[in-house]
Protein backbone atom coordinates (compact mmCIF):
# COMPACT_ATOMS: atom_id res chain seq x y z
CA UNK A 1 0.00 0.00 0.00
CA UNK A 2 1.22 3.59 -0.66
CA UNK A 3 -0.15 6.46 0.42
CA UNK A 4 -2.11 7.12 -2.56
CA UNK A 5 -3.95 4.08 -1.91
CA UNK A 6 -5.26 5.25 1.73
CA UNK A 7 -8.19 7.20 -0.26
CA UNK A 8 -9.91 4.14 -1.44
CA UNK A 9 -9.29 1.68 1.03
CA UNK A 10 -11.05 4.17 3.23
CA UNK A 11 -13.63 3.98 1.35
CA UNK A 12 -14.07 0.20 1.27
CA UNK A 13 -13.74 0.42 4.94
CA UNK A 14 -16.57 2.97 5.16
CA UNK A 15 -19.00 0.60 3.06
CA UNK A 16 -18.09 -2.21 4.64
CA UNK A 17 -17.77 -1.20 8.30
CA UNK A 18 -19.24 2.20 8.22
CA UNK A 19 -17.12 4.09 9.94
CA UNK A 20 -13.66 5.50 8.81
CA UNK A 21 -10.17 3.75 9.92
CA UNK A 22 -8.33 5.95 7.76
CA UNK A 23 -5.85 7.30 10.55
CA UNK A 24 -5.33 3.49 11.53
CA UNK A 25 -4.63 2.84 8.31
CA UNK A 26 -2.30 5.53 7.55
CA UNK A 27 -0.64 5.45 11.19
CA UNK A 28 0.57 1.51 10.59
CA UNK A 29 3.56 2.30 8.67
CA UNK A 30 5.17 4.01 11.22
CA UNK A 31 4.87 1.77 13.97
CA UNK A 32 5.66 -0.84 11.88
CA UNK A 33 2.56 -2.91 10.36
CA UNK A 34 2.68 -2.34 6.86
CA UNK A 35 -0.71 -2.35 4.93
CA UNK A 36 -1.44 -4.85 2.06
CA UNK A 37 -3.23 -4.56 -0.71
CA UNK A 38 -5.80 -7.04 -2.78
CA UNK A 39 -6.33 -6.12 -6.01
CA UNK A 40 -8.46 -7.77 -8.84
CA UNK A 41 -9.68 -6.94 -12.13
CA UNK A 42 -7.61 -3.56 -11.34
CA UNK A 43 -9.78 -2.84 -8.38
CA UNK A 44 -9.23 -2.86 -4.90
CA UNK A 45 -11.04 -5.45 -3.67
CA UNK A 46 -9.62 -5.60 0.08
CA UNK A 47 -6.84 -4.29 2.64
CA UNK A 48 -5.23 -5.86 5.48
CA UNK A 49 -3.40 -4.04 8.03
CA UNK A 50 -1.54 -7.23 9.57
CA UNK A 51 -1.07 -7.92 13.03
CA UNK A 52 -3.41 -8.32 16.58
CA UNK A 53 -4.01 -3.85 16.51
CA UNK A 54 -4.99 -4.58 12.52
CA UNK A 55 -7.49 -5.23 10.67
CA UNK A 56 -8.80 -6.15 7.73
CA UNK A 57 -11.87 -5.76 4.82
CA UNK A 58 -12.13 -7.39 1.82
CA UNK A 59 -15.17 -7.70 -0.76
CA UNK A 60 -15.15 -11.97 -0.72
CA UNK A 61 -13.70 -14.72 1.13
CA UNK A 62 -11.14 -15.66 -1.52
CA UNK A 63 -10.10 -12.20 -1.71
CA UNK A 64 -9.77 -12.19 2.39
CA UNK A 65 -7.48 -15.88 2.28
CA UNK A 66 -5.28 -14.09 -0.44
CA UNK A 67 -4.82 -11.22 1.54
CA UNK A 68 -4.08 -13.55 4.54
CA UNK A 69 -1.57 -15.67 2.83
CA UNK A 70 0.22 -12.94 1.33
CA UNK A 71 0.56 -11.45 4.99
CA UNK A 72 1.57 -14.74 6.78
CA UNK A 73 4.25 -14.63 4.09
CA UNK A 74 5.15 -11.43 4.65
CA UNK A 75 5.16 -11.31 8.30
CA UNK A 76 6.95 -14.84 8.88
CA UNK A 77 9.35 -13.78 10.91
CA UNK A 78 10.33 -12.46 13.90
CA UNK A 79 6.64 -13.91 14.37
CA UNK A 80 3.59 -15.85 12.98
CA UNK A 81 0.76 -13.30 12.01
CA UNK A 82 -2.09 -12.92 14.09
CA UNK A 83 -5.42 -11.89 13.49
CA UNK A 84 -8.79 -11.92 14.71
CA UNK A 85 -11.52 -14.15 12.86
CA UNK A 86 -15.21 -13.51 13.95
CA UNK A 87 -16.83 -17.14 14.44
CA UNK A 88 -20.01 -15.37 12.31
CA UNK A 89 -17.66 -15.46 9.59
CA UNK A 90 -17.47 -18.92 10.07
CA UNK A 91 -16.99 -20.30 6.50
CA UNK A 92 -13.76 -18.18 6.14
CA UNK A 93 -12.93 -19.43 9.36
CA UNK A 94 -13.13 -22.71 8.25
CA UNK A 95 -11.14 -22.17 4.93
CA UNK A 96 -8.49 -20.31 6.77
CA UNK A 97 -8.31 -23.55 8.99
CA UNK A 98 -7.59 -25.62 5.80
CA UNK A 99 -5.35 -23.82 4.11
CA UNK A 100 -3.15 -24.24 7.07
CA UNK A 101 -4.09 -20.90 9.41
CA UNK A 102 -3.97 -22.01 12.66
CA UNK A 103 -6.71 -21.11 15.89
CA UNK A 104 -4.38 -19.50 18.45
CA UNK A 105 -6.82 -18.19 21.59
CA UNK A 106 -10.90 -17.72 21.46
CA UNK A 107 -12.38 -14.39 22.27
CA UNK A 108 -15.39 -12.81 22.11
CA UNK A 109 -16.11 -9.17 20.66
CA UNK A 110 -18.18 -7.09 22.81
CA UNK A 111 -19.38 -3.40 21.87
CA UNK A 112 -20.43 -0.23 24.02
CA UNK A 113 -22.87 1.79 22.52
CA UNK A 114 -24.38 1.72 19.04
CA UNK A 115 -23.04 -0.94 16.75
CA UNK A 116 -23.39 -1.91 13.37
CA UNK A 117 -22.43 -5.27 11.86
CA UNK A 118 -19.73 -4.99 9.31
CA UNK A 119 -20.84 -6.10 5.84
CA UNK A 120 -18.71 -8.54 3.81
CA UNK A 121 -15.80 -10.16 4.76
CA UNK A 122 -14.09 -8.71 7.44
CA UNK A 123 -11.28 -9.07 10.60
CA UNK A 124 -11.44 -6.68 13.64
CA UNK A 125 -8.76 -5.63 15.72
CA UNK A 126 -8.53 -5.64 19.79
CA UNK A 127 -9.33 -1.69 19.02
CA UNK A 128 -12.38 -2.82 16.45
Amino acid sequence: MTPGDVEACDALCREMYKVSRQQEVESAPRIGFNPLLRERGGQLRGYVVPGIIGHAVAETEDDMLALLAEAARAWALPAPLKMLCPLTEGSLFRRALAQGHRLTKMMNLMTLGPYEAPEGVWMPSVLY
